[in-house]
C-alpha cells in the first residue's frame, strides 16, 4: 500500500468521486489524511460526493480531523477561517506554521481555545502554558494573551460575547 500512496501523492490531479459514501474505517481515514497531507501545496485534489459537506465529519468518523481539515497550513503563515459569526460570538479555525504566532493582545470577551493538532505555547497574563492536541484553554476577558506554535498546529477559537 505505501507504494500506491506514493503514486497518488505524485499524480498532478487526483479526482475522488463519490467521496464518503460509506463511513471510513480507521485505516481508510489515516490513508486519506496522509494522501491529503502529501499532496498539500503540490498537486490538485478534487472531491465529489452526494453527501453534503457539513455531514462529511460523520462519514470520516473523526470530528476533530474533519474540522481541522477545513483549514490548511501555509509556510511561514497563520491562516484563519471563520466558521460561525453571530452577535453572541464567533467560532474561528486557525492553522499556524511552526514558529508562527499571535502577538500579545487582549479581548473584551472570554474565549476558549481547543488544540486540534500539534503543540503551542499560550501565554496568559505572563504565565506560559505548553498545550498539546485535545487540550483546551480558557482565555479570560481583558487579560493579555499570546500564542506561539512549537510545531505546526491548529486550534479552534470560540469567542463568547456577553
Amino acid at each position: 500500500m505505501p507504494r500506491f500512496l506514493r503514486k497518488l501523492a505524485l499524480t498532478d490531479v487526483l479526482v475522488v468521486d463519490d467521496f464518503c459514501m460509506t463511513p471510513l474505517n480507521e485505516v481508510e481515514r489515516r490513508d486519506f489524511l496522509e494522501i491529503c497531507d502529501d499532496r498539500y501545496q503540490t498537486c490538485s485534489t478534487v472531491l465529489t460526493s452526494q453527501v453534503p459537506v457539513p455531514d462529511w465529519h460523520v462519514q470520516i468518523g473523526d470530528p476533530t480531523a474533519a474540522i481541522a481539515g477545513l483549514v490548511s497550513y501555509q509556510d511561514g503563515s497563520v491562516i484563519s477561517r471563520t466558521l460561525l459569526k453571530r452577535t453572541t460570538g464567533t467560532v474561528t479555525l486557525f492553522a499556524f506554521d511552526e514558529g508562527e504566532g499571535l502577538s500579545e493582545h487582549s479581548a473584551a470577551f472570554d474565549a476558549l481555545v481547543h488544540i486540534l493538532e500539534g503543540e503551542a505555547d499560550i501565554t496568559i497574563s505572563g504565565k506560559l502554558l505548553r498545550t498539546h492536541t485535545t487540550e483546551a484553554v480558557l482565555l479570560p476577558a481583558n487579560q493579555s494573551h499570546a500564542v506561539k506554535a512549537i510545531t505546526s498546529f491548529k486550534m479552534l477559537l470560540t469567542m463568547i460575547r456577553s
